[in-house]
């Protein structure tokens, strides 16, 4: 048996008919798994300028603020895009 149900302050809220997904949880997670198939030599380049934008904000140059506002922008369009 299993239970459904949610703390909300102290309170426990149980659910009795919880919204059924158009989808399987395999279908789901196969979306992921072939977004990640499809997009693997990307998500390479943008780990590493995460990883450089951090880099920059903990170690900064007089040109860091500028190189991190570039990589954030490369980042969100990439999300925006993708």
């Amino acid at each position: 048996m299993h239970f459904r149900g949610f703390l909300r302050g102290s309170r426990l809220i149980t659910l009795t008919n919880p919204m059924q997904l158009p989808f399987s949880i395999e279908q789901f997670y196969a979306v992921f798994s072939a977004y990640n198939t499809t997009l693997w030599p990307a998500q390479i380049v943008l780990l590493a300028l995460g990883l450089a934008a951090v880099g920059l904000v903990v170690f900064p140059r007089r040109w860091s603020g500028v190189a991190v506002s570039a990589i954030l922008s490369i980042l969100w369009a990439w999300l925006a895009l993708a």
